[in-house]
């Protein structure tokens, strides 16, 4: 027990220090997103701290993380002569942090009041940053971390987090939330925001209801002023999510059933003709061979998992994410958010393969709402 509250201690600490740290380093950077590699730096945070909790695993998140592991093995063994570690890493890379979140699932190590104040440093962190960047940075999408495409996602998992605690939230964080994603230009960020806010405010009709209503008829047009004034001038046509679902479109276009079940041979590359269609996007092209490209190129997590792992693939992807939750004590309805905002980020970009929706899952996962709950009920109970 002592070394369990040890870790736990240890990892909150780390995972405070690390977001906050690096979020002061994006602050001061206006050339770039941040003066430091954020992603490597999260990735090794969040397999240090899963290391710690390797003891008294969860058996059903042993049973998705052995089945990760068995996976990526296979994988690299089939494909190792055909593509460099790079590249397999890139496509397999939500089945690395599988076998590291499963380490994380059902051990209640995070409070509602660490959350709170996670989430309102990081609010206050994003807010700075994306203001300062509009008005002095290089391009009109700030960025804290990285691109914000991506991280985005986390801290709307974060808010989701708080949210589950008490089935509400403040509305500071509602507002404060809205004006990040606002100012962030993202259009995927804006739909995502926009799905958590619809599922979350399910309820019979009432005051609270019509006020959420309310509010995501403003997140609704925030939404579509996102997408119009980002349509090229030769329209929709013009949208590279648009030429990336039509590219691979063209590459399943023969597939049978058993492809669809469980996709392509390992690290199998996309056409010739696909590959030059898409050569604007040549730093997404293979590293160990600069005229082959994978489905890394497709952006879109959705399409990349159905082309390289198949429905299969992604249903077990889904499982493993709404089990962690589970364990978590979370509702239907915030495991429906969580999903439904993971989904809608994977429509167009890299989702469970980002280590900001990673480490999203594993505060999510770490959660201790059930105790939560479980006074709630007593009182309820007792009145």
């Amino acid at each position: 027990m002592m070394a369990f509250l040890i870790s736990c201690r240890i990892c909150r600490l780390l995972v405070m220090l690390s977001f906050v740290g690096l979020g002061i380093s994006g602050l001061l950077s206006y050339s770039a997103y941040n003066l430091l590699p954020a992603r490597p730096i999260l990735e090794i945070v969040l397999a240090f701290i899963s290391i710690l909790y390797v003891y008294e695993i969860d058996k059903k998140a042993a049973f998705y993380g052995v089945c990760s592991f068995l996976y990526l093995i296979c994988g690299y063994y089939v494909a190792r002569s055909g593509s460099g570690a790079l590249d397999f890493l890139l496509i397999y890379k939500a089945y690395v942090y599988f076998v590291f979140l499963s380490f994380l699932v059902g051990k209640r190590s995070i409070d509602k009041r660490y959350v709170r104040m996670l989430y309102r440093v990081l609010c206050l962190l994003y807010l700075s940053k994306y203001v300062v960047w509009l008005l002095i940075g290089v391009s009109d999408r700030p960025g804290l971390y990285g691109e914000n495409n991506f991280e985005l996602v986390f801290i709307l998992l974060l808010f989701i987090g708080l949210w589950s605690f008490a089935s509400r939230a403040e509305l500071i964080d509602w507002f404060v939330l809205f004006v990040i994603f606002l100012l962030s230009g993202s259009r995927s960020g804006m739909v995502a925001l926009f799905v958590a806010i619809f599922v979350l405010n399910l309820r019979p009709i009432d005051g609270r209801f019509l006020a959420g209503l309310l509010f995501l008829a403003v997140v609704f047009v925030g939404v579509i002023y996102s997408f119009l004034s980002r349509v090229p001038d030769g329209g929709f046509e013009r949208i590279d999510r648009f030429v990336f679902l039509l590219v691979f479109i063209s590459e399943i276009q023969y597939w049978g059933v058993w492809e669809f079940l469980t996709g392509s041979p390992p690290i199998t590359a996309l056409s010739d003709f696909s590959c030059s269609r898409l050569s604007f996007y040549q730093n997404l092209f293979s590293y160990s061979d600069p005229s082959v490209c994978y489905s890394v190129i497709l952006h879109s997590f959705v399409l990349r998992t159905i082309f390289d792992h198949g429905i299969l693939g992604l249903i077990f992807m889904f499982c493993f994410v709404n089990y962690g939750l589970l364990r978590a004590g979370m509702t239907l309805k915030v495991r429906l958010a969580v999903l439904g905002v993971i989904f809608m980020s994977g429509l167009s970009v890299s989702s469970l393969n980002s280590i900001f929706v990673a480490f999203g899952l594993a505060i999510l996962f770490s959660l201790n709402i059930k105790s939560v709950s479980g006074i709630k009920d007593g009182l309820n109970r007792a009145t």
